[in-house]
Parts: C-alpha cells; sequence; structure tokens
C-alpha cells in the first residue's frame, strides 16, 4: 500500500490531501472540530463563448519583421507590445466548501490523516476524551472517496466505540448562489461569473469587485449534499444538515454544470438539481458498499498497471517528516517511489475520459482569482502535465488533452488568419475552457508566442507510438499536425542568411539585454526551431507509415532542409536566440 500519512490536520490548502474523479475534484483538510471540503468541478470556469473578430494590423508581421532584421530588437518589442491583440483568459473557479463541525470535544489524540493511493481513499482517526463520558475515549474514523463510475463524492463517518455523535454539515460558496433544503438535503444552486480580476488587477484595486456579471450565458452549477444517518435524527435548515445522536452518517457529495462545449452556449433548460438527485439515489439504492467496490475496481483498473520498487517504506514516518529528513547522500529511496505514484494518483484524479484536461493545477482551485487563472498555460505546464500519460500506460487518461488539441485546432484557424494572416491554425500560451487561443494581455515575453498548437502536436506522435492505433493516426494526429504544419509553413520567412525562421520570436518569458534596452523577440529562437523541427518530421513519419499523399508534408520535407540550425555560443552551450545575448535573468527556467 502506497500512502501519505501525517499526524496532523492540514493547516493550508496546499497540505490537504486530493481527491478526484476527473469531473470532481475535493481538497480534505481533516479537522478535528471542523472538518473542511473544498470542492471543484472541471467545466465551472468563468466567461463563456469566445467571439472575437479582433485582427492584428494589416502590416503587423511586415513592420515587426523589419525591426527585427535591423536588429532593433527593442523597438520591436515595443511595437509588438502596442499592436498585437490581446485579452485575458477565462478562470477556473472554486465551486464550495463543505464544513462538517463536530460537538466540542476535548483532549484529541492518536491522531492520524492518510491518503491511500494504492485505492484512492482519504482516512482521518482520532480518539478523543471528555470527563463526561463514562469510559472517557471515544475513537471515531472518517473515510472518504470520490468514485468515477457513480460520480460521486461519499465520505462515511462512524464513532468505533460507546456513545452517539451530534455534528452540524453546512454548506458554503462565493459564487452568486442560493441554497435549497429537502429533506434530509441540500443543494446549492449558483452561477459564474462573466469575468474575474487578475490577481495584479486584485492587489491593485481591492476596493473594485473580483469578478463581474455581465452576461446570463455563463456557466450554471449546483452541488448538494445528502445525509444517510444511522439511528439518530436528520434535519435540513438554515443552509445546514444537523446530525444528532448518530452512530454512523454517510454523505453522498455530487454536482453538475451546464456546460456544453467549448463553442456552444450552456444549456439554460438543464435540471441540475434533478440531475443531482437522481445521481445520489442511484448511490443510495446501489448501496455504498458497491460504490466503494466499484470506485477501487475502476482506479485500480489504471493505478495497478504500473510497479517501481526503489526502496523500503519507512515504517510509521510520516510524509512530512521523510521529506524534511530526506537526504541527497544517503536518499530515502521509497520517499521517491512514492513520489512517482503520487504523480500517477493526480493524474488518474484530475483527467479522465470524458472530462476537461488537467489544468494548472489539476482539478484543484481554492480562489476566486487563482494565480495564473489555473488556466492551461501551453508553453510548457499543459504539456508537462501529460508527460507520464503513455510512458505509464495511462493513454485514456491523456484522453482529454487530445480532445482538447482537436478544438484547439478548430479554435485556432481564426487566429492564425486574424494575428498573422496564415493558413492553419495557431495557439498562443493561454487556453481555457472555451478554447481561447488569441494572445493573453501582458508583455510579449509571453503572448507573442504562437507554437502552442504546433507543440501540443506532439502529444498526438506520442500517443500513436504508445498504442500503434491506426485509426487515431489516420483520423485525428494526422489531419490535426498536417493543419499545424501548415501555418508553420505560412509563418516561416528567410533571415538574411536565406535560412527559414520564425519572425517576430520568442523564448517564452525570457528576455535578453540590447544596447538600446531588454528585450524578448527575435527571430528564429532556438525553441521555436526546436518545435517545428519536430513537428515537420512528425508529419513527414505520418505521411509515410499511412501511405498517402501530402503536398503539405511535401513541403514541410522540403522547407526542414532549410530551417535556420541550431547555434552554439562561445560558452557552448545551444544559443536560445539567434544571437549571442546577454540574459536578464540568468538561468532562467
Amino acid at each position: 500500500m502506497y500512502k501519505l500519512k501525517y499526524d496532523r490536520p492540514a493547516a493550508l490548502w496546499t497540505e490537504a490531501l486530493p481527491l478526484g474523479n476527473g469531473s470532481l475534484g475535493a481538497m480534505v483538510y481533516g479537522g478535528i472540530e471542523c472538518e473542511q471540503i473544498r470542492l471543484n468541478h472541471d467545466t465551472l470556469w468563468s466567461g463563456s463563448v469566445i467571439n472575437d473578430d479582433r485582427k492584428s494590423p494589416s502590416d503587423f508581421l511586415e513592420k515587426s519583421r523589419e525591426l527585427i532584421f535591423d536588429g532593433k530588437y527593442s523597438e520591436a518589442h515595443k511595437y509588438i507590445k502596442a499592436n498585437l491583440p490581446t485579452s485575458d483568459s477565462a478562470s477556473f473557479l472554486p465551486m464550495g466548501d463543505i464544513n462538517i463541525k463536530f460537538d466540542r470535544w476535548y483532549m484529541a489524540s492518536d491522531y492520524s490523516r492518510e491518503l491511500n493511493i494504492s485505492n484512492a481513499t482519504a482516512e482521518v482517526r482520532t480518539t478523543f476524551e471528555h470527563s463526561a463520558w463514562n469510559k472517557n475515549l471515544r475513537q471515531t474514523v472518517r473515510k472518504y472517496w470520490v468514485s468515477k463510475p457513480h460520480n460521486v463524492m461519499v465520505v462515511e463517518i462512524e464513532s468505533e466505540h460507546n456513545g452517539n455523535m451530534n455534528y452540524t454539515v453546512n454548506a458554503d460558496c462565493e459564487l452568486k448562489h442560493k441554497v435549497i433544503e429537502d429533506e434530509n438535503s441540500i443543494y446549492v444552486v449558483g452561477r459564474a461569473p462573466s469575468s474575474v480580476q487578475s490577481t495584479e488587477e486584485s492587489r491593485a484595486t481591492p476596493e473594485i469587485q473580483p469578478y463581474r456579471y455581465e452576461s446570463d450565458d455563463t456557466v450554471s452549477f449546483c452541488y448538494s449534499i445528502t445525509a444517510i444517518p444511522q439511528g439518530g435524527v436528520c434535519v435540513a435548515e438554515n443552509r445546514s444538515l444537523y446530525l444528532r445522536n448518530t452512530k454512523k452518517t454517510t454523505l453522498i457529495i455530487t454536482a453538475e454544470t451546464n456546460f456544453v462545449s467549448y463553442n456552444e452556449l450552456p444549456d439554460s433548460k438543464k435540471d441540475l438539481v434533478g440531475i443531482c438527485r437522481a445521481r445520489t439515489q442511484k448511490a443510495i439504492s446501489d448501496g455504498i458498499d458497491k460504490v466503494y467496490a466499484d470506485h477501487v475496481a475502476d482506479y485500480k483498473s489504471l493505478f495497478d498497471r504500473v510497479e517501481l520498487k526503489l526502496g523500503e517504506a519507512e515504517g510509521e514516518l510520516t510524509t512530512d517528516r521523510r521529506i524534511a529528513d530526506f537526504d541527497a547522500e544517503k536518499p530515502d529511496l521509497g520517499l521517491v517511489e512514492l513520489l512517482f505514484h503520487y504523480g500517477r494518483y493526480l493524474m488518474i484524479a484530475s483527467t479522465r475520459e470524458g472530462t476537461q484536461p488537467a489544468n494548472l493545477q489539476g482539478i484543484w482551485n481554492p480562489q476566486l482569482i487563482p494565480d495564473w487563472r489555473s488556466n492551461y498555460t501551453t508553453n510548457i505546464n499543459t504539456q508537462m502535465n501529460y508527460w507520464m500519460a503513455e510512458v505509464c500506460n495511462l493513454s485514456e487518461c491523456h484522453e482529454p488533452l487530445i480532445k482538447m488539441i482537436k478544438e484547439l485546432s478548430e479554435a485556432g484557424e481564426k487566429t492564425a488568419q486574424n494575428i498573422y494572416g496564415c493558413r492553419g491554425f495557431a495557439v498562443h500560451h493561454n487556453v481555457d475552457l472555451w478554447r481561447k487561443t488569441t494572445p493573453a494581455k501582458g508583455d510579449p515575453r509571453w503572448n507573442c508566442w504562437a507554437m502552442a498548437g504546433a507543440w501540443l502536436c506532439s502529444h498526438l506522435w506520442q500517443r500513436y507510438t504508445y498504442t500503434h492505433d491506426g485509426e487515431f493516426l489516420r483520423d485525428t494526429a494526422f489531419p490535426v499536425t498536417e493543419k499545424s504544419a501548415r501555418f508553420l509553413l505560412d509563418f516561416l520567412t528567410e533571415d538574411k542568411e536565406g535560412y527559414l525562421v520564425t519572425a517576430p520570436s520568442t523564448s517564452p518569458e525570457n528576455e535578453f539585454e540590447t544596447p538600446e534596452g531588454k528585450s524578448c523577440v527575435c527571430y528564429g529562437s532556438g525553441m521555436d526551431m526546436s518545435i517545428i523541427r519536430e513537428n515537420f518530421i512528425h508529419l513527414i513519419k505520418m505521411r509515410d507509415i499511412l501511405g498517402i499523399k501530402s503536398e503539405t508534408a511535401d513541403e514541410a520535407e522540403a522547407a526542414l532542409k532549410r530551417l535556420r540550425p541550431f547555434g552554439i555560443d562561445s560558452k557552448g552551450r545551444l544559443m536560445e536566440w539567434n544571437g549571442e545575448f546577454d540574459e536578464t535573468e540568468p538561468g532562467h527556467r
């Protein structure tokens, strides 16, 4: 059994235990007097369908390239910043909190909090002492899991010794919402805002409301909590469930939104409360034992595919103690092994067939104004999330990203044409639920980079190399990669030496020094040229495997020979830009 173990409740969100089934995410704190569970849903984002027809100036590329090829990098930086059409991405939002407030108990001891990543179940155990009790001791155990087959979260709260329990379960939400009470259930029904401030805007203007409701076309949501007590009573009122004199209580939690697709408005007629009620009743009628058994079987069908043995478990030591004691000279290889398996656990918990891909924080976010909007940052973070998918035999978990890449190849056609006057499709560094492909607000260091679509296409080739799925190669990988290559072929231009290069070009989020000041834009950056080479090589291989004709692949094969070669600087390093410039931030990530 692989477990993360702790001897105290989580004090911070980052210390809580993550559970999820790809669509419903939960962070469990394991509190003693008050348990807190923070919920997320993969399709609860701000904003709505994108209708952005803004275009760059007709001479945008010509003017940018003229400045860059004349070595006026700082001036080019300023020109691009002033003329590149930009907009904010949507934000991934928290759905709400569930708080379980226990009657005040004293002298808690023998506390343990665990996340068993071998069966995707969390557990909290505590012994309490109170002078009013005859035996003075009462042990309680709480178990938590999120089921993919039943699409519910289950929390079991049980007193293992004499004495019944009293506690209150209430729901909270930072978004616009209302609470519906119904027998032993409460339903939180709300709506996402049209837009959310960035963290920078929030710090600069804390007096301004952080979110705005300017449209009715945003995502609506519902999450529900249903209590099944054994003994005692449950009363639903005042936005809460009051449990009295119970030996054991099972809470069933589920959530739904009315999101339809990136290019369709949310379904205003969808009965979210009815869906949550029906899903809960299905779990009840099937029985909690079956819900748990189906959950474990589903999870282990993925998790048990890979084994890695590096060291022994360190007895009863808590995970945080093992991390603090880690010695590189005499490494705890069992901890390294645990970390590897925890990575696989997080992938299975945050990205499953039929769900959205894992975003910057997987499927877990507590902030109304999340860092970097908790979006899909496609200049490395999104790709990095999925590097393990095929290597660890988790093709099913790769599926949400594959679907998003196909959607971006559609959404990005307008971006390629409007911003650059090119065929194919282009994607920049911030993507969201609505498949934003245009440049984000801010500086050219990050927003003047149109290589995300081409880099994401590498996942299509990787998927094929591990699965040898000919139908996938023919119907998805090849046509999407071919469309990406069309953009690259149109976007490439000749430098003064006759090589094909990208211009403007950046090395994402880095910049260099020039006599005129800092700049980030150049031509033919090492990263751009690497991605393009890989894209063309993969397309040519796909064409040859399929045995088909493709003018685009033929053009890519000819262009491949003309791409600017990599440069080596005076220190023997691959050159990041087209010249040997000093980095503004040496050792940049």
